[in-house]
């Protein structure tokens, strides 16, 4: 009996495969599987399907090699490609979108949109997301957070599929604290929201640009914010691809290297970096009406949007001489150094910019030395310690530390607050701490210093087989009882 063929795929079946790996349950068939996929293929347009009617053409002529769950192997590969190119291509269109503002010098009036949505819960049949709230907010790094520029409204999202309001309830309680909706409270609010968060963005981009502005999320949210965005067009506007999320830790990376004329961040581990540190996690006058009264502002969205731009404006106006501004570039309740708008970046070039140009001048003078205080909120860790105040164990700053030592807080290359000392008055305080070890040392410098350190008496080590210490070690260091042989065995036994 000749061996069955094989049947030949088509895009249907492709988009089933892949609907089939995404959820997070097995189907017990294919027949199954499509049962749910089919509605979801139908709502999509001729564009979205396209992909995979084109790998179903090339497919077609041979033997799929398929996985363990029935996928095929090079349609996996083949999405994990398109994957990788769509991420290229928006790298690359952010990128020329900075470059572009960069040399029109219109970098700091260019206005960016970053978004947050909370949610009660996903269904994983229907690939649908039940919001709860959705912020947005505009921002230019000249005039940074401005009120009427940002958007909040909560999320009326109807009656929860049943199964998952345990889920909900528990994704609340955790996170945003918003109310769950239940049977008997099926209102929907969420076209209203949507066409409100349209006009929103209509009202703020370019007159002379087309398509709705590029949207910036968290890397972590970029799929769900995507998703939902999708979904309500499809629904409300009978309209496919019309918002656009890309990832804010990228174009953060890229707009701090573009400001600063160089790559002084190497990786986007600095970007991420900044944004995880979230120093203004915990400034209570940027929740929404419905969070400010409640211990959960953290998961605010309207609160989340707007660390977005301080976090980006603390980092990044420095470069560019704009002056900081309470509650634009940082909260109200942030403290302003007054020579916080002159920075230096790392790499010893300037900006010559004040609040227009960002042409970028190289000082050989003031290259060693950062005098840009850092913007920091009354939350984040002062590295500056009053002399009287005690630091933890016995030590206390002596007062000739305090008198030699020429601190300043500054900003670093990542946004970080560290403490930069002048190297002169470090190497005076070093001499002048060899003095009081040695009389002579006035002309020895930092040299017998060291060599004082070096040569000083190390404290007796602890000896196991002492049967007077006073204070035995702890931990890895605990005694252990003498080491004894059993009777008649080489054996140690502890």
């Amino acid at each position: 009996m000749a061996p069955k063929k094989q049947a030949k795929p088509n895009g249907f079946v492709l988009f089933t495969q892949e609907f089939m790996k995404q959820q997070g349950r097995k189907f017990n068939s294919l027949k199954d599987a499509m049962e749910k996929s089919g509605p979801i293929w139908a709502r999509m347009s001729k564009e979205k399907r396209q992909p995979f009617e084109d790998q179903a053409k090339q497919l077609r002529g041979h033997r799929s090699i398929l996985t363990s769950e029935g996928i095929d192997v090079e349609y996996l590969t083949q999405q994990e490609r398109l994957k990788n190119q769509a991420r290229d291509r928006e790298r690359h269109e952010v990128k020329d979108l900075l470059t572009m503002a960069y040399r029109k010098n219109e970098l700091d009036s260019k206005t960016f949109f970053v978004i947050h949505i909370n949610i009660f819960v996903y269904h994983s049949s229907t690939n649908r997301y039940w919001p709860a709230e959705i912020a947005a907010l505009g921002f230019t790094l000249k005039d940074g957070v401005l009120q009427n520029n940002v958007f909040h409204q909560m999320v009326k999202s109807g009656a929860l599929p049943m199964g998952y309001k345990f889920e909900a309830k528990q994704h609340s309680d955790e996170t945003h604290l918003i109310k769950i909706p239940f049977d008997d409270e099926p209102d929907d609010n969420m076209s209203e929201v949507y066409f409100k968060f349209k006009k929103f963005l209509e009202d703020r981009k370019p007159s002379d640009v087309k398509n709705m502005p590029i949207l910036f999320a968290d890397k972590k949210y970029v799929k769900v914010i995507q998703t939902i965005l999708d979904t309500w067009s499809s629904e409300y506007d009978d309209k496919q691809d019309l918002f656009r999320v890309f990832n804010l830790q990228e174009f953060f990376y890229f707009l701090k290297n573009t400001i600063a004329g160089d790559q002084v961040w190497s990786s986007f581990t600095f970007s991420d970096r900044e944004l995880e540190k979230d120093i203004y996690a915990y400034v209570p006058d940027i929740a929404c009406e419905y969070h400010l009264p409640s211990s959960s502002t953290l998961y605010c969205s309207q609160s989340i949007v707007m660390r977005y731009a301080y976090t980006i404006c603390d980092n990044c106006c420095g470069d560019l001489n704009i002056e900081y501004i309470n509650g634009q570039h940082v909260p109200l309740t942030s403290s302003i150094p007054d020579n916080a708008s002159s920075y230096q970046s790392i790499d010893g070039s300037r900006s010559s910019q004040a609040g227009s140009s960002s042409k970028m001048t190289f000082d050989e003078n003031d290259s060693d030395i950062w005098d840009r205080q850092s913007v920091s909120s009354y939350n984040s860790i002062s590295t500056n310690m009053d002399d009287n105040f005690p630091r933890l164990g016995s030590h206390r700053p002596s007062s000739r530390v305090s008198t030699y030592s020429s601190t300043s807080s500054v900003k670093s290359y990542a946004g970080a607050t560290t403490e930069k000392r002048n190297l002169r008055s470090v190497e005076n305080t070093l001499a002048s701490l060899s003095m009081d070890s040695d009389p002579n040392a006035k002309d020895k410098g930092i040299r017998t210093w060291i060599d004082n350190s070096t040569s000083s008496k190390r404290r007796p080590e602890y000896k196991m087989d002492s049967d007077d210490a006073d204070f035995p070690p702890i931990g890895r260091g605990a005694l252990r009882k003498p080491i004894t042989k059993r009777p008649g065995s080489t054996e140690n036994k502890f």
